[in-house]
């Protein structure tokens, strides 16, 4: 079993998004490393009732595509970028866990995210992952996109190929609409 809470994070005084507390059970190692994969930082060993814990933080500040935009958000940008690929190779379990969770995951419940949102046809061929990435003009929104969806792809088991990203700046928008052309 684990445990998930969320809490205000600040930085500088400034409320910038929540900060993720989750405590994985000892003996589940699949758990911890999965955790330890995404980014979480072990902060220490706890009991919950008869449950020996760790207890793990994340925060986005973290991040190393986020590092830097945090006290600088004049020059960030709003990307919606999408991965497109397809499911190569998928073990048995792999493709039961997908079929089984397919509602969870179909187009019209979907939404641009941070974490970035998995959706597939129902056949299970081909997938899109959707992610809002906010970043400054020196990284290129691509190229973290494809870093997360390789990572999140690698960490679930999920054999892929053919990995394209499309990026849409949502900024500019906002952009024309200063200018008086929106």
């Amino acid at each position: 079993m684990t445990s998930v809470r969320l809490r205000p994070a600040v930085v500088d005084g400034e409320p910038i998004g929540f900060l993720q507390l989750i405590d994985p059970l000892e003996s589940n190692t699949r758990a911890l490393r999965f955790y330890e994969r995404l980014g979480f930082t072990f902060v220490e060993h706890r009991t919950f009732d008869t449950d020996f814990c760790r207890v793990y933080r994340f925060d986005r500040t973290s991040w190393p595509h986020a590092r830097g935009t945090v006290q600088d958000v004049s020059n960030e940008r709003v990307h919606r970028v999408t991965v497109r690929g397809r499911f190569r190779d998928l073990s048995d379990e792999s493709r039961r866990y997908l079929a089984r969770h397919q509602t969870e995951h179909d187009i019209f419940v979907s939404a641009y995210t941070v974490e970035g949102t998995l959706t597939y046809d129902e056949r299970i061929l081909f997938f899109n992952l959707r992610y809002e990435i906010r970043c400054t003009t020196d990284l290129d929104p691509a190229l973290v996109a494809l870093t997360e969806a390789e990572t999140f792809l690698r960490t679930m088991g999920f054999g892929h190929t053919e990995l394209k990203a499309d990026v849409v700046d949502v900024s500019a928008i906002w952009d024309d609409v200063a200018r008086g052309r929106g």
